[in-house]
């Protein structure tokens, strides 16, 4: 079943009733169940398809480029080595207010 549109909220997107904010988010099991809707539907590779269309109208569609991974881990302090030294190639990363 399809909600009818609300009002607009200012910015141009429909409200639909019962909306919690512009800050709200689906949990888990209602996007499970919009994933499910997709497939049985068989609704979920012309939705990719027109999302990638209006990508590509705006010049925003990426084909290719480099996953880099910039996790932060926790570390021991490079000088808690073997030999007691600063090794050359670390460099320090703040995080927050803490280096």
């Amino acid at each position: 079943m399809v909600r009818p549109l609300g009002p607009r909220n200012g910015r141009g997107a429909a409200r639909h009733p019962g909306d919690a904010g512009e800050d709200a988010l689906p949990d888990e099991s209602s996007i499970l169940r919009f994933r499910h809707r997709l497939e049985k539907h068989a609704l979920a590779v012309q939705l990719l398809a027109t999302v990638n269309a209006v990508l590509e109208d705006k010049g925003l569609l990426l084909r290719q480029g480099t996953i880099v991974d910039a996790t932060l881990i926790s570390a021991p302090s490079s000088t808690k080595n073997e030999t007691g030294t600063r090794d050359p190639e670390m460099h320090q990363t703040k995080t927050g207010n803490q280096w």
